[in-house]
C-alpha cells in the first residue's frame, strides 16, 4: 500500500511538472505572438505619423550628403525638423533593441525602409557626432540598422 503512495506522489509530480512545462511553453508561444502583433501595430502607427515629416523634409533637401549636412546643420528650422525624424527613430529603435518589438518581424514589414532612411541621413549623422557633447546621438539606431542590414544580407 505504501508503495501505491510513493508510485501516485511520484506520478502526481510528473503530472505538475509536465503542466507548468506546458503552461510556459503556452505562455512563451502567445507571448511571441503577441511581441510580433505589437510590433506590427507599433511600426504602423509610428510610420503613419513620421511619414508626413519625412516626406517634407525629403522633398525640401532631397540629398543629405555633402554641403547640404553643413547647411541642415546651420538652419534651425531643417536642423530641428530633421532631428524630430531622428529622435523618433532612436525611440523606436530603442525599443526594438531592448526587445519589446520583435526584429525579425520589423525587418519583413519595414526592414527596407529604415535602412534606406538610415542610409539617407547617414552623412548628418557622422557630422553631428563629430562634436564631443553630441558623439553618441542616434545611436540606437545605429545599432538598429546594423542589425538590419545583417539579417537582410543573409
Amino acid at each position: 500500500m505504501e508503495d501505491l503512495l510513493n508510485y501516485s506522489k511520484v506520478i502526481a509530480s510528473i503530472i505538475t511538472a509536465l503542466s507548468f512545462v506546458f503552461g510556459a511553453s503556452i505562455y512563451l508561444a502567445n507571448s511571441r505572438k503577441d511581441r510580433i502583433k505589437d510590433t506590427i501595430i507599433y511600426w504602423e502607427n509610428f510610420y503613419r505619423e513620421i511619414k508626413p515629416r519625412v516626406q517634407y523634409f525629403s522633398t525640401h533637401s532631397p540629398s543629405v550628403e555633402g554641403e547640404v549636412v553643413k547647411n541642415i546643420a546651420a538652419h534651425n528650422t531643417d536642423k530641428n525638423k530633421l532631428h524630430d525624424i531622428l529622435n523618433n527613430f532612436e525611440k523606436f529603435a530603442l525599443g526594438v533593441n531592448l526587445g519589446a518589438y520583435d526584429l525579425n518581424s520589423l525587418n519583413r514589414v519595414a526592414g527596407r525602409t529604415i535602412v534606406q532612411l538610415y542610409e539617407r541621413y547617414e552623412q548628418y549623422i557622422v557630422y553631428r557626432r563629430s562634436d564631443p557633447k553630441t558623439s553618441n546621438s542616434w545611436s540606437e539606431f545605429e545599432m538598429l540598422y546594423t542589425r538590419l542590414k545583417k539579417i537582410r544580407k543573409s
